[in-house]
Parts: structure tokens; C-alpha cells; sequence
């Protein structure tokens, strides 16, 4: 966001991240969504493709809201000190249990982290060319920088919508395996 917000300005991109610097997880989240739908000027499919972004990032901020308000015990008083585990006490205002508890093992933390990368990869890519910022592609045998709006995310993602009917339905989801994938770069985890 940052960058696009000072592509033509020549304004440092520090100058757009103090906009956001305090801003809630989930504010920054609507902000970019709402900044790829207006700026991109997406069709329907590449609609479906912010939007099962949108739903995957929201998962992710109250994954994360967990994850903060959690607690790593690795006491011998709370089981097997060799073990440790991420607890997460809610407390419950309702009849019933005063409070779930919830036990996160690192394996869990280790799987969720994986996907999170895969997540922040497809977000940054699809970022990219929703606001049309530029992007490395293979051009002529070489590869290169290439001009903002080159690609369009319909190029590099393809979007199949949800069946919830019939013999098989299907969860709708999305792929980099559009027409033009190959010819971009795509955006590795280790450039954060």
C-alpha cells in the first residue's frame, strides 16, 4: 500500500507507512482490500481471488489475536516441561465452563507459520498487480523489471468459484496458473 501511495509523488515510502504505523491488524487489512478493489479495477474473477484473500488474512488476524493474548507454558506445573505448548484461556460469559482452554503445540505453531509465508506471498503478488506496481518478469530472454500495469491479476491467478451443489461440491480457491504466470517472478518469502 505504501509504496503505491507514493509511486508518482516521489515521496519516500516511509512518509505513506507512518499513515498506518498505529493502525489495528484488521485496519490495515480493510485498507488494502479496499485499495485493490478501487485501484485494480478487477473483473469478477479477479474479484473472487481478493476475496478468498480477504477471508484468508481475516483468519489470520484472529489467528494472530489468539496467538498475542495466549500464553507459552513450559513450567513442570502445567505438564510436561519438555513439551511446551501455546495455551489460550477465554473466558466464557455465558452458562456452562467458566473458560475454554486451548492447547497449541509447536508442531501446530510450525504448520501455521508455513502457511502464513504462502499467505504474505500470494498477498504481496496479488498486491502488486492489483495496484499496479511493478513487477520482475521474463521479457525477450531475459528477466527484468517491467513497466506498472503490465500484468493484471487475471494474468497470474486463475479463481474457481464455489459449487455447492450437485455430486461434488467444491470450495471456491484460486491458483497462480493463469495465462501469463510463467512470465512473472513470483514473489519470494525471503524478500521480507
Amino acid at each position: 500500500m505504501s509504496q503505491r501511495m507514493v509511486v508518482k509523488s516521489g515521496d519516500k515510502v516511509e512518509l505513506a507507512e507512518l499513515a498506518f504505523a498505529t493502525a489495528p491488524a484488521q485496519q490495515i487489512a480493510d485498507s488494502f482490500f479496499a485499495m485493490c478493489r478501487y485501484d485494480g479495477d478487477l473483473s469478477e474473477s479477479e474479484k473472487g481471488v481478493c476475496e478468498l484473500l480477504c477471508r484468508a488474512v481475516q483468519e489470520q488476524i484472529e489467528w494472530r489475536n489468539k496467538f498475542a493474548h495466549g500464553d507459552w507454558w513450559i513450567s513442570p506445573y502445567y505438564g510436561d516441561p519438555a513439551k511446551p505448548e501455546l495455551i489460550r484461556v477465554t473466558p466464557k460469559k455465558r452458562e456452562g465452563m467458566p473458560a475454554e482452554l486451548t492447547h497449541h503445540p509447536p508442531a501446530e505453531m510450525d504448520k501455521r507459520s508455513d502457511a502464513l509465508w504462502a499467505l504474505i506471498r500470494d498477498l504481496t503478488e496479488f498486491g502488486a498487480l492489483a495496484l499496479g506496481l511493478r513487477v520482475i518478469a521474463h521479457v525477450g530472454g531475459e528477466t527484468r523489471v517491467v513497466p506498472r500495469r503490465t500484468f493484471r491479476v487475471e494474468d497470474i491467478f486463475t479463481y474457481t468459484p464455489s459449487r455447492k451443489s450437485g455430486r461434488n461440491p467444491q470450495k471456491a480457491k484460486f491458483e497462480r496458473d493463469g495465462p501469463r504466470a510463467n512470465e512473472v517472478v513470483p514473489r519470494s518469502v525471503e524478500m521480507f
